[in-house]
């Protein structure tokens, strides 16, 4: 047997054909169903007898054959690319990459979704430092002017002394306890403070009753009261009810002894909303008035009665650290209620000045304490 070694060099065709230039270019080599295309040709190891010697691709110019012309490459070259751009073998058809089902919304390799706009690092910081700005400025409210009560003056001035020096007046005593309700109150905390009066304290054998005038009053105005007095009561040891609402406008000239409305005890103090034109002595800075009426009977001298007026302006101003603006001055004027007075120091709560402090200081928890601990006064 002859292998493809045995071969004459010109037995394997090389690309270009050294035939007529006339005849045609075959298109491929014949196929064999049997055979796959890209096994080599089996060529005889010699023609048959009477076959033509094949031809060679190059001219062989030791056998006399004829040279081509370059026209004649070129129109082979032609045919060879025209046949070959035609034709894929069969057995590769497998190997085709088949994509991904067409998508209804536009082709899986650019749908039609806009580009997800690039992040941008760095705006949620922004947000959060405006949300933090913005609370430090509600905390610390807008026009502390408006926040600070600036006026003490003796409650004497608008309540007067008692009408009661006869009937006209609750039996002496009233609701009087024979020994302190709450305990006294002791405390290690010192700080400058003032008092309404050099002689004159709540009794701490009688609670002290407190109602609130509803008018222009906000929505949750009852419970911090009711908050603010539990903290007296608390630094004071002082007996302090909040009974509700009344129908009675806050004033300063109010009848301390009123058996109608209240029974027959002196009024209980009250607390509510006014403008300047109700109480002349809230205009201006004024945001609140508070204080306490006092009453001596032989040689016994107390509060009876008393009140806080808060200015109607101060609705609209700003929440002070975390709470309504009126809180701070709510405790304010409810130290004067229970017979402190200004100090010089701008730190303290009790500051007759404009300050934006809001929280019993030092100075206040001492004071209290020492109001607290006074006589009781049955004769009152």
């Amino acid at each position: 047997m002859t292998t493809s070694d045995d071969l004459p060099d010109d037995a394997w065709p090389r690309g270009r054909h050294a035939a007529d230039p006339s005849r045609s270019l075959p298109s491929g080599p014949p196929q064999d169903p049997a055979r796959s295309p890209y096994d080599p040709p089996q060529v005889p190891a010699t023609p048959p007898s009477g076959a033509a010697e094949p031809a060679s691709w190059m001219p062989q110019a030791s056998r006399g054959a004829p040279q081509l012309s370059d026209e004649a490459y070129e129109r082979a070259f032609a045919e060879i690319e025209r046949a070959a751009a035609g034709w894929e073998p069969p057995s590769r058809a497998h190997l085709r990459v088949v994509g991904p089902p067409a998508s209804p919304y536009g082709d899986p390799r650019g749908w039609s979704v806009p580009p997800a706009k690039p992040r941008r690092r760095g705006g949620w910081l922004v947000l959060v430092l405006v949300v933090v700005l913005t609370i430090v400025v509600l905390d610390r409210g807008l026009g502390t002017d408006r926040l600070s009560p600036t006026l003490d003056v003796p409650r004497a001035q608008w309540l007067g002394d008692p009408r009661a020096v006869g009937g006209d007046a609750p039996r002496p005593g009233e609701g009087e306890q024979r020994e302190r309700i709450l305990p006294a109150v002791t405390t290690t905390q010192s700080g400058p403070y003032a008092t309404l009066s050099d002689g004159a304290t709540w009794s701490p054998c009688r609670t002290i009753r407190v109602v609130i005038d509803p008018t222009n009053a906000p929505v949750g105005f009852e419970g911090w009261v009711g908050q603010v007095l539990a903290e007296a009561s608390s630094l004071s040891g002082l007996s302090i009810v909040l009974e509700g609402t009344t129908d009675e406008r806050v004033s300063f000239d109010r009848e301390p002894y009123q058996p109608s409305r209240y029974g027959e005890r002196w009024a209980p103090a009250i607390i509510g909303w006014a403008s300047d034109a109700e109480i002349p002595e809230l205009v201006g800075n004024v945001a609140g008035l508070g204080g306490a009426q006092q009453l001596t009977r032989g040689n016994q001298t107390g509060y009876v009665t008393g009140g806080v007026a808060l200015d109607v302006e101060l609705l609209r101003a700003a929440r002070q650290r975390g709470e309504p603006a009126y809180v701070g001055v709510l405790r304010h004027e409810v130290g004067h209620l229970l017979g402190l007075g200004h100090v010089d120091e701008p730190a303290a709560l009790m500051y007759g000045g404009a300050n934006s402090v809001s929280t019993w200081g030092p100075g206040e928890v001492e004071g209290l304490a020492a109001l607290g601990a006074g006589r009781c006064t049955p004769r009152l």
